[in-house]
């Protein structure tokens, strides 16, 4: 008689590393950086309705320079990491997916904990403030780079982005693969970064 073989939950995906993650109970022992960086990398912004591409990954580089500290650079950085087990899920659709809003967070935990970062929750009302600021800045920058036929006036508005907003600073495209090796290099200088700051 044959042996069965173990099959995989079917809430759980196979990473570029080829460890499993389990959707449904998120572990950080199915954490690594390489996976993150890589998903990130691939995945294009807009859901692909851009006059060119542009990664997840270049966009969190982009948000974590307009940040103040390491720590918030850090978050920065990583505040689309839900998508590398999730997938990128356009805003209105996220909006619509109360499953998928609820399951973000839980991904963000696990993130930090196999990344070994639990210091960087949770956030105080002005840290979050200035993460979504920075956010919605390299958002306005690239729907004006990178969409150039877009036709909708009301997009601030749309996507509830303060006055006070403005977009963040010219960035080329880059390629997955320039994204990717960008991505790891600011992980591991903020590491380093905060790092020294704990030793200090």
């Amino acid at each position: 008689m044959k042996q069965k073989m173990k099959q995989k939950p079917k809430t759980t995906i196979e990473t570029y590393s080829g460890r499993r993650f389990n959707l449904a109970s998120p572990k950080g022992k199915d954490v690594c950086i390489e996976d993150i960086a890589r998903a990130l990398s691939m995945t294009v912004r807009f859901g692909g309705h851009l006059d060119n591409f542009m990664s997840v990954a270049q966009h969190s580089v982009r948000v974590s320079d307009l940040m103040k500290t390491p720590k918030q650079r850090m978050r920065g950085l990583l505040h689309d990491a839900s998508e590398t087990y999730a997938g990128d899920c356009v805003a209105p659709l996220k909006r619509m997916l109360r499953g998928y809003r609820r399951l973000e967070p839980k991904l963000l935990r696990a993130i930090y904990k196999g990344l070994e970062l639990p210091g960087l929750l949770p956030m105080t009302k002005a840290e979050a403030l200035e993460l979504k600021c920075a956010d919605q800045s390299v958002l306005l920058a690239e729907r004006n780079e990178l969409k150039t036929n877009a036709r909708c006036r009301y997009y601030r508005a749309h996507n509830k982005i303060p006055k006070g907003v403005v977009a963040a600073p010219f960035a080329r495209p880059l390629t997955w693969k320039e994204s990717e090796v960008l991505f790891m290099y600011r992980y591991y200088h903020l590491l380093e970064e905060m790092r020294g700051i704990r030793e200090a």
